[in-house]
């Protein structure tokens, strides 16, 4: 483990930064940019635990839903909604450049105001991966791990049954079991 300084206070973290070892003692600057990948089924509590963290660091953290990012630069780009619509309605999975080309403009954007970024969504692909380790190492970002949210399936299964989704805004939410 190695000692990484937040908040004035030690925070014991993983000393494996994809592929790269820090030796023990070595202090990472508060300028030190992470992101940290959640992983998990949908209604797994990924975003929540992410909230609570973003809480924890006081205004240095943010979670960034990678679904509200594509929906957003779908409403940006009309060729990106194009290509997404023509892949969702084939049934396929959209090509992991324009996910991750969306997932690069939102980081660089939130790293401009935030040290510590969750990313809820992304990666999902193995080539994302490597996609994201490559611009990770290109910009000085570090990724001491991913966060995989894992739960039983019935618990998964009762929190997706009231979970709705608004037709003109795209963004979900939990309706009451009566709905």
């Amino acid at each position: 483990m190695s000692d990484i300084i937040v908040k004035g206070r030690w925070m014991q973290m993983c000393n494996f930064t994809h592929g790269r070892q820090l030796k023990h003692g070595q202090q990472l600057y508060r300028s030190r940019k992470f992101l940290i990948p959640l992983l998990g089924y949908n209604g797994s509590g990924k975003g929540t635990n992410a909230n609570a963290a973003q809480k924890a660091f006081e205004g240095r953290a943010f979670c960034c839903t990678m679904s509200e990012e594509l929906s957003d630069a779908k409403k940006r780009n009309p060729e990106l909604k194009e290509l997404f619509e023509k892949h969702m309605q084939a049934g396929t999975l959209v090509p992991d450049g324009p996910v991750m080309d969306v997932a690069f403009e939102a980081w660089e954007r939130l790293f401009k105001k935030y040290d510590i970024i969750f990313s809820d969504g992304n990666p999902r692909t193995p080539k994302q991966w490597e996609m994201l380790r490559n611009w990770a190492d290109e910009h000085d970002i570090l990724i001491p791990g991913a966060i995989h949210v894992d739960l039983e399936k019935e618990i998964i299964l009762s929190r997706l049954e009231v979970r709705r989704i608004c037709p003109e805004c795209g963004a979900d939410y939990t309706a009451g079991r009566d709905s």
